[in-house]
């Protein structure tokens, strides 16, 4: 900020400002146009830090009146006191002298945090020179720069030294070392290749194997050295992937078929084995009887909310224990079902269940009547017979009809999908009102009436028909909220002349007066409405003007000011204008900022 300041040449105006003359009153043109100009310098500083600090600092000097007063109040604010700056100037100077560079570091991040410091200590007003930080660097420098600083030392003179010059130096020296360790770790990979085989018994075959892999062994790291191909792989004797990638491991045993030779997740058999596990689920046909094997989860509950149903993936059929729920139920048909833990139930009947949601009533066809289960369960697989499509996705079930409607999402609970049809509404309005709302995004937050007309009407191509408003737009609600109209009449109005009296200042005009005013400062008396108006050159004289105003209006009336109303303009908000009110008792409103009405 001070390098702008003196950029534009107005740091003289913040650091050596003083009181500017009175103007006289016959003054000539030039002194006249050199006074506006000099009030206009200092008032143009003010306004270029009001422009660059944040609201919540711009609210501390909001009522400085000059420049220089502003600037040392922010000087007060984030520097301190004399005693606290040199507080902090100790601090930032003892971490600066026990800095030294990590062994993990680079040369370049220990010089970036070592800079800062010195910085900050400048910033306080420590003249700390380039010559002490050459010399901070090389003393900070670890061990394996010791030669790179002894060269530096025996051709250079320390004291014509450059920071620049030495960091660049320090990572020249960085880089080779870096370059020659890579090719020590590449000559080590080649030894490695041309030593003996791991010590795994499965490599243990014979002599002639072990001979014919030290033969090899050279060929292979002379090609890795020079195509830069991975090693042969000890287990497979591919050279497409590292020992740590190989698939083939002749030690280990596959969880999925129990054989030796490779991991799960390459084993082929896996699937196999899979299909060849005896299957559960089974359907006896009897004469009266049937049997239907039914896998689900027993959860310790000791009944089945009505509203509450849980998505299950491993039962045949849809299933409930509460026969109030079934609007239709066909009691001929008797089952046996055999659940997870073994245990054999009978379901007593096969119906319809009525489903009572926020909107409408949904049914749920043939669902077995099962009075000893503890729980109301959905069978997912069954739901996909119907053409229904569930996405489990993110934690949640998501549920679409065959349309491709929007249904329901039920969220994840401890590993189940419990739906609450109390919680849910699932009727086409709702679904529909979801696909109005998307569209009502899509077409730039368009209104929901204007979007069902065009709906209605097929002017736009492939939007489809929409039914019902969408829910309340969050982003419309600010965007398109409306200022209520002020009144045109006050409802507290003044009884009495001079109760309150309202005051503004306009300017400056493009064209100024004969005498030179660009500016005029009015005031109107709440009561009766009379107003006047005093021609002004600029704003520092707005605190005479209304002594003025107010020693004549009183002397006339015989009545005194009792409230003063403005806005929060500097020349109204002033310590000088303030003290002023406060010591004649006058109350000053002042309006809500960029509200004046």
């Amino acid at each position: 900020m001070k390098a702008f300041l003196r950029g534009v040449n107005l740091w003289n105006a913040i650091e050596f400002e003083t009181e500017l003359p009175v103007l006289k009153e016959n003054a000539s043109q030039a002194q006249v146009k050199q006074y506006e100009k000099d009030i206009a310098k200092r008032y143009r500083a003010l306004s270029f830090i009001h422009s660059v600090v944040s609201e919540s600092v711009f609210n501390k000097i909001m009522g400085c009146e000059t420049a220089n007063e502003a600037w040392s109040k922010l000087e007060k604010e984030f520097l301190g006191s004399a005693r606290s700056k040199q507080v902090r100037l100790q601090n930032l100077i003892r971490k600066y002298e026990l800095l030294i560079m990590k062994e993990n570091q680079t040369v370049g991040e220990f010089v970036e945090d070592l800079m800062k410091l010195v910085n900050q200590i400048r910033l306080m007003g420590d003249s700390l020179i380039d010559l002490k930080v050459v010399e901070k660097i090389m003393l900070s420098l670890p061990e394996r720069f010791d030669p790179a600083i002894t060269s530096l030392e025996q051709v250079k003179d320390i004291t014509e030294l450059s920071i620049s010059y030495l960091v660049s130096a320090l990572e020249v020296d960085e880089q080779r070392k870096e370059a020659r360790r890579d090719e020590r770790v590449d000559h080590a990979l080649v030894a490695r290749a041309k030593g003996k085989a791991p010590a795994d018994p499965s490599f243990k075959k014979n002599s002639n194997e072990n001979k014919e892999k030290d033969k090899n062994g050279t060929a292979i790291g002379r090609s890795q050295n020079k195509r830069g191909k991975f090693l042969v792989c000890p287990y497979c004797k591919k050279r497409n992937h590292s020992e740590a990638y190989c698939w083939f491991r002749p030690g280990v045993k596959c969880n999925a078929c129990k054989q030796l030779g490779h991991l799960e997740k390459v084993c082929k058999n896996k699937a196999e084995a899979a299909e060849k596990k005896p299957q559960v689920t089974k359907q006896v046909e009897k004469a009266e009887v049937a049997e239907e094997v039914l896998f689900m989860t027993i959860e310790n509950s000791n009944s089945a909310d009505n509203n509450h149903w849980l998505l299950d993936s491993a039962c045949s059929n849809h299933m409930t224990s509460k026969a109030e729920l079934f609007s239709e139920l066909d009691t001929d048909h008797c089952f046996s079902v055999k659940i997870g833990n073994g245990l054999i139930l009978d379901a007593v009947g096969k119906g319809t269940v009525a489903i009572q949601i926020a909107s409408s009533t949904r049914y749920v066809l043939n669902v077995l009547l099962v009075p000893k289960t503890t729980q109301n369960l959905l069978r997912v697989g069954q739901l996909v017979d119907e053409d229904y499509m569930l996405v489990f996705k993110n934690n949640a079930c998501t549920v679409y009809e065959p349309s491709g409607v929007y249904i329901m999402s039920v969220p994840m609970v401890r590993n189940c999908f419990p739906v609450k049809w109390g919680n849910l509404c699932l009727s086409a309005t709702e679904s529909f009102s979801k696909q109005t709302y998307l569209w009502h995004k899509r077409l730039g937050h368009c209104n929901y009436k204007s979007l069902l007309q065009v709906s209605a009407s097929g002017l736009l191509l492939n939007l489809p028909k929409l039914h019902g408003d969408g829910p309340i737009c969050s982003s419309c609600q600010y965007g398109k909220l409306t200022r209520r109209s002020f009144p045109k009449a006050s409802l507290n109005r003044a009884k009495h002349r001079f109760e309150l009296d309202h005051s503004n200042v306009a300017g400056p005009m493009s064209e100024p007066s004969l005498n030179g005013s660009k500016y005029f400062a009015i005031f109107i008396d709440d009561m009766s409405r009379m107003t006047w108006i005093y021609f002004i050159q600029h704003k520092l004289v707005v605190f005479s003007i209304f002594q003025k105003f107010k020693a004549k209006v009183e002397n006339e009336s015989g009545y005194r000011i009792k409230k003063l109303r403005t806005d929060n303009r500097g020349e109204y908000t002033s310590s000088e204008f303030t003290s002023y009110l406060e010591k004649k008792g006058i109350h000053h409103q002042l309006t809500a900022p960029y509200c004046p009405e």
